[in-house]
Order: structure tokens, then C-alpha cells, then sequence
């Protein structure tokens, strides 16, 4: 991804801005694409001596907030997929201290004839 004329910082801060609409949005698989364009950008970025302290420090505050909010979704697809995939139900004792799962889910449907 190439823009004349900006400068890295600009770059990663327009990248960033990507990001935050992506996650705002639910579009897991912008945020996805997004990644490695973000990663290559702030490499340059590194590698740039083309930035204040200032606004280096304001970009990595920014960029470490926005990484903890896509590790929070993904953290939430991934729960949400497991509740999927489990049984419905929950384990519980009964008056003689044994564990048993209660509401367990039907794993079959049988066929009426």
C-alpha cells in the first residue's frame, strides 16, 4: 500500500483509523485484512527518523489501546463459536453431593413412524 506524499506517521494513523471503523463495524474480516498492512506500515515506521517523540508516543498509546479492543473480539468470536459447538446445560450436585449435568442438549432427534 503505497500514498505519496505521506509520511509513515501519517500512514499508520490512517491505517489506525481503518481499524477502529472496522471494529466499531463487526467486520472481523476487515480487521484481519487490515493486519499485516498495519504491521508493514509500522515497520516503516520504526525505521523512520520522520516523527516527534510526541506524536510517536500518542500513535503507540493509540495503536495498544485499538490491539487490546481486537484481542477483546476476538476473544468474543471465540466464545461465541464454543457456546455454539457445547451442549446447553450446566453441571450441578444433587442432595447426595454428586455432580450431574442438568438440561443436557437432545444430541439426536429420534424419528417418528
Amino acid at each position: 500500500m503505497s500514498w505519496p506524499g505521506r509520511t509513515p506517521a501519517a500512514r499508520v494513523e490512517a491505517l489506525l483509523d481503518r481499524l477502529e471503523c472496522h471494529l466499531q463495524s463487526g467486520d472481523v474480516a476487515g480487521v484481519t485484512a487490515l493486519t499485516p498492512k498495519l504491521e508493514q506500515a509500522m515497520g516503516r515506521l520504526a525505521r523512520s527518523d520522520r516523527i516527534a517523540p510526541a506524536q510517536a508516543g500518542a500513535l503507540q498509546s493509540r495503536a495498544r489501546h485499538l490491539s487490546r479492543l481486537v484481542e477483546a473480539a476476538l476473544r468474543g468470536v471465540a466464545d461465541g463459536r464454543a457456546a455454539l459447538v457445547r451442549p446447553a446445560g450446566f453441571s450441578s450436585y444433587d442432595a447426595a453431593g454428586q455432580s450431574g449435568r442438568v438440561g443436557a442438549a437432545v444430541t439426536h432427534v429420534e424419528r417418528r413412524r
